[in-house]
């Protein structure tokens, strides 16, 4: 759902598994991040110890850098220290919506890093991220994966207090809020209105293509006329820069 708030077209080229995905190495690397944690958590090896250095080399055949390889170890400490007590780890979730009793489109799926009950006996949702790029709390809780990442663990435990962890490995950074009670609610109203969207779109044959910071890695982007029109005009600005520098130097 986040990929069709970006583009639509993109997010049908996807769905229907149209043109040929590109994977940048950012993505390869934070992969491989995200399986050493999950191996971490799940007891598969220990800090220091020889399979942990086998990681560490494994990471720099990947290209990833000594100072993210030592946040790496920082932030496998960080969890380590929390002690809390694990609930889920790399958890795939369903989540169906209803309206009238009625289920109302297809269900949301998703993937959530760590799940794990505190002290207070509230829940902590974890999500790792490699993003070299810091956003503060305001920003994340307006997008739609902490939300319905926290619209599932809601509906699953309605009475308990929830909190969303964003956990900057690369940076050294967390950034963490309370879920609010009307979470699954207000989830409901924005897949409503995203899912009647779709409906729109699919009934005209016309999805509308947004340029975003993705286009680059779309599967369609040969063939998407908005980008194609960005470009050309990018061009046709460049020259007419040129040709105002050699009026300028005439």
């Amino acid at each position: 759902l986040a990929s069709f708030q970006t583009c639509p077209r993109r997010w049908l080229a996807e769905i229907l598994g149209e043109g040929n995905s590109v994977k940048t190495k950012a993505a390869e690397t934070g992969t491989a991040v995200h399986l050493i944690i999950e191996e971490f958590l799940r007891g598969k090896f220990e800090l220091y110890s020889q399979e942990y250095f086998n990681k560490q080399l494994w990471l720099e055949g990947l290209g990833v850098s000594a100072k993210e390889r030592i946040a790496l170890t920082s932030y496998l400490e960080y969890i380590k220290n929390k002690n809390d007590t694990i609930i889920n780890i790399e958890h795939e979730f369903t989540l169906n919506f209803y309206e009238y009793g009625v289920k109302y489109g297809p269900p949301v799926r998703g993937h959530i890093d760590l799940t794990t009950q505190q002290h207070d006996n509230s829940l902590l949702i974890i999500d790792h991220k490699t993003n070299r790029t810091y956003q503060n709390a305001y920003w994340w809780q307006t997008q739609l994966q902490p939300l319905f990442y926290s619209a599932y663990v809601q509906f699953l435990w309605p009475d308990v207090d929830i909190y969303y962890e964003i956990g900057y490995v690369n940076l050294g950074e967390h950034v963490k809020w309370k879920v609010d009670n009307d979470c699954l609610q207000y989830a409901t109203e924005i897949y409503k209105g995203i899912w009647d969207e779709i409906k729109v779109y699919k009934r005209t044959g016309e999805w509308p293509e947004r340029l975003n910071n993705y286009c680059n890695n779309c599967p369609v982007r040969d063939k998407c006329s908005t980008l194609q029109h960005a470009h050309s005009d990018f061009i046709k600005s460049f020259d007419k820069l040129n040709e105002s520098v050699m009026w300028y130097v005439m």
